[in-house]
């Protein structure tokens, strides 16, 4: 299935747009939570960490992992020359991490009122990236970028639906744009792609990344306020020291105590080792 992007004639030479709204987006992320490849103590998901608590925490560590995900994908240049694709990992991505929020929020051991999904990530994932709500409608549509255009998305639309969208052959063929309120409106059997050209209008990505951000925050604002809840998610099977910051990691400062499976752990070794050094002093003295 493919995509015909395009774009208004006076903003058309603004042709390599996400090699410049990546980086930024890179750093907005990184500057609001502090997650990206590799990171660990002091990004926004290890706030959910109890101070003073060497116990490890499922959900922290967890969301550490999901978090530096979306840091690492956005750091990448791989997709800067094909932005549909690019956006479609992008909104499955936010999509998926907003999503696994709010279910754990409503876990009946947390019970945060976080509420729905950011609008502009759901619509948008579940109407285009990841659900098509009429297949008919994203057969080859028009796609355009408002980040490549820099203007906003009610100037696009009433400009396009006037001017129409003209063939190769030079004629005219009259518009319908789909932006994020009619997409979110649409159902099936709503469109019909033989009366007009289906275009869809992408808002400026930095929106939908600031949604994600705000409900990140939201959620450890909310787990924060209430510690003995995160509690009851401990978990005991977990790589040693990992929420401790590679300078702290070599100085031996600021490790969590060990959990009690692996002081169980440590007493078997020290009780299966314990024989055999007997029967070494034995031998020894024999001799």
């Amino acid at each position: 299935m493919g995509y015909h992007e395009v774009c208004l004639n006076e903003f058309q030479q603004r042709r390599k747009w996400l090699h410049e709204v990546q980086p930024e987006l890179f750093k907005l992320w990184v500057k609001e939570t502090r997650h990206k490849a590799g990171a660990n103590a002091g990004t926004l998901a290890c706030q959910l960490r109890p101070p003073g608590n060497g116990n490890h925490l499922s959900l922290p560590c967890s969301l550490l992992q999901e978090a530096n995900e979306i840091g690492t994908f956005l750091a990448s240049p791989a997709l800067n020359d094909y932005p549909v694709t690019f956006i479609r990992l992008f909104i499955f991505l936010l999509d998926e991490f907003t999503e696994r929020l709010r279910q754990v929020a409503e876990k009946e051991c947390l019970g945060l009122p976080l509420g729905k999904q950011p609008r502009g990530i759901s619509i948008w994932a579940n109407n285009w990236a990841k659900h098509r709500t009429q297949i008919l409608l994203q057969h080859h549509p028009c796609i355009m970028f408002l980040d490549r255009m820099l203007m906003t998305g009610t100037e696009c639309k009433q400009r396009t639906e006037a001017e129409g969208m003209q063939d190769q052959c030079g004629e005219t063929h009259p518009c319908r744009v789909f932006d994020q309120d009619s997409l979110g409106s649409l159902s099936d059997g709503s469109f019909d792609p033989k009366e007009a050209v289906a275009v869809m209008v992408v808002p400026p990505l930095k929106d939908l990344l600031v949604e994600a951000i705000e409900y990140f925050k939201k959620f450890v604002s909310l787990a924060r306020a209430d510690r003995t809840k995160l509690e009851r998610l401990e978990s005991e099977r977990f790589q040693y020291g990992c929420f401790n910051s590679p300078r702290s990691a070599q100085a031996g400062r600021g490790r969590s105590t060990p959990s009690r499976m692996q002081a169980t752990n440590a007493v078997a070794r020290a009780q299966i080792a314990a024989p055999a050094d007997a029967a070494q002093q034995s031998d020894a003295a024999t001799k």
